[in-house]
């Protein structure tokens, strides 16, 4: 009987350890994905920032002007 109490209690422990690492992995994969994500959206925000600021260096599109005089 002690023996079978023994063999579950090491059963439980290598279960608890192997649970511990995949929680580590995991964990460590969630944060390299966010430094990821911060790295993207730090580039998308300056992305956006130089779309601005083409968009405002760009002459007026046709369709915005009102037609010269002679239409």
């Amino acid at each position: 009987m002690d023996n079978l109490v023994n063999d579950r209690l090491q059963e439980i422990e290598s279960q608890l350890a192997f649970q511990e690492d995949t929680i580590q992995s995991l964990n460590n994969t969630v944060a390299e994905q966010q430094l990821v994500i911060d790295k993207l959206t730090a580039q998308l925000v300056q992305i956006i920032e130089q779309m601005k600021q083409i968009s405002e260096a760009m002459p007026q599109l046709e369709g915005d002007e009102p037609p010269p005089p002679h239409y």
